[in-house]
Protein backbone atom coordinates (compact mmCIF):
# COMPACT_ATOMS: atom_id res chain seq x y z
CA UNK A 1 0.00 0.00 0.00
CA UNK A 2 2.53 2.36 0.72
CA UNK A 3 4.25 2.23 -2.71
CA UNK A 4 0.94 2.50 -4.50
CA UNK A 5 0.31 5.80 -1.99
CA UNK A 6 4.10 7.01 -2.99
CA UNK A 7 3.52 6.51 -6.52
CA UNK A 8 0.00 8.37 -6.30
CA UNK A 9 1.71 11.11 -4.20
CA UNK A 10 4.65 11.62 -7.01
CA UNK A 11 1.67 11.84 -9.83
CA UNK A 12 0.34 14.68 -8.38
CA UNK A 13 2.68 16.72 -5.72
CA UNK A 14 6.39 15.95 -7.48
CA UNK A 15 7.67 18.22 -10.16
CA UNK A 16 10.61 16.20 -10.70
CA UNK A 17 10.60 13.24 -13.27
CA UNK A 18 12.97 10.77 -12.26
CA UNK A 19 12.07 9.46 -8.76
CA UNK A 20 13.14 6.22 -6.37
CA UNK A 21 11.17 4.79 -4.05
CA UNK A 22 12.85 2.77 -1.80
CA UNK A 23 11.28 0.01 0.37
CA UNK A 24 12.71 -2.84 2.90
CA UNK A 25 9.72 -5.38 1.67
CA UNK A 26 11.07 -7.61 -0.90
CA UNK A 27 8.21 -9.79 -0.62
CA UNK A 28 6.30 -6.53 -1.78
CA UNK A 29 8.49 -5.93 -4.41
CA UNK A 30 8.74 -8.98 -5.87
CA UNK A 31 4.69 -9.14 -5.73
CA UNK A 32 4.46 -6.35 -8.02
CA UNK A 33 6.67 -7.88 -10.32
CA UNK A 34 4.08 -10.58 -11.09
CA UNK A 35 2.27 -9.81 -14.26
CA UNK A 36 0.89 -13.17 -14.54
CA UNK A 37 -1.12 -13.66 -11.78
CA UNK A 38 -0.91 -9.98 -9.62
CA UNK A 39 -2.33 -9.48 -6.25
CA UNK A 40 -5.37 -6.91 -6.54
CA UNK A 41 -3.04 -4.00 -4.63
CA UNK A 42 0.03 -5.31 -7.14
CA UNK A 43 -2.45 -4.68 -10.06
CA UNK A 44 -3.34 -1.03 -8.57
CA UNK A 45 0.28 -0.76 -8.39
CA UNK A 46 1.05 -1.31 -12.28
CA UNK A 47 -1.89 0.48 -13.36
CA UNK A 48 -0.78 3.46 -10.66
CA UNK A 49 2.49 2.90 -12.42
CA UNK A 50 1.20 3.19 -15.85
CA UNK A 51 -0.53 6.00 -15.33
CA UNK A 52 2.86 7.92 -13.63
CA UNK A 53 4.50 6.66 -17.08
CA UNK A 54 2.57 8.09 -19.31
CA UNK A 55 2.52 11.54 -17.28
CA UNK A 56 6.08 11.64 -18.17
CA UNK A 57 7.27 9.63 -14.71
CA UNK A 58 10.33 7.12 -14.71
CA UNK A 59 9.84 5.53 -11.41
CA UNK A 60 12.62 3.03 -10.36
CA UNK A 61 12.02 0.76 -7.30
CA UNK A 62 14.95 -0.05 -5.00
CA UNK A 63 14.92 -2.56 -2.21
CA UNK A 64 16.92 -1.65 0.98
CA UNK A 65 17.32 -4.43 3.30
CA UNK A 66 14.82 -3.24 6.97
CA UNK A 67 17.32 -2.21 9.77
CA UNK A 68 20.93 -3.21 8.33
CA UNK A 69 22.33 0.37 9.20
CA UNK A 70 20.00 2.68 8.14
CA UNK A 71 19.71 6.10 10.09
CA UNK A 72 16.88 6.62 11.74
CA UNK A 73 15.12 3.81 10.61
CA UNK A 74 12.61 3.54 13.82
CA UNK A 75 11.12 7.03 12.56
CA UNK A 76 10.46 5.91 9.27
CA UNK A 77 9.06 2.44 10.48
CA UNK A 78 6.78 4.69 12.60
CA UNK A 79 5.31 6.98 10.00
CA UNK A 80 4.94 3.64 8.03
CA UNK A 81 2.92 2.56 10.36
CA UNK A 82 1.11 5.74 10.76
CA UNK A 83 0.72 5.92 6.70
CA UNK A 84 -1.16 2.42 6.88
CA UNK A 85 -4.10 3.72 9.88
CA UNK A 86 -4.40 7.46 9.28
CA UNK A 87 -5.90 9.98 5.77
CA UNK A 88 -3.51 12.28 6.76
CA UNK A 89 -0.61 10.21 6.52
CA UNK A 90 1.33 11.87 3.61
CA UNK A 91 1.60 14.94 5.77
CA UNK A 92 3.65 12.76 8.02
CA UNK A 93 5.63 11.08 5.77
CA UNK A 94 6.49 14.01 3.52
CA UNK A 95 7.20 16.37 6.39
CA UNK A 96 11.27 16.56 7.77
CA UNK A 97 12.46 14.05 10.10
CA UNK A 98 13.66 15.52 13.38
CA UNK A 99 15.93 14.19 15.94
Amino acid sequence: MAILKAIEHNISNVKENNITIFNDSLSTLTSIQNYCTPSDIARKVHNTHTAAQQSGKNIIYIWIPGYYNIFRNEQVDKAAKLAHSSSDALLYLFSPITT
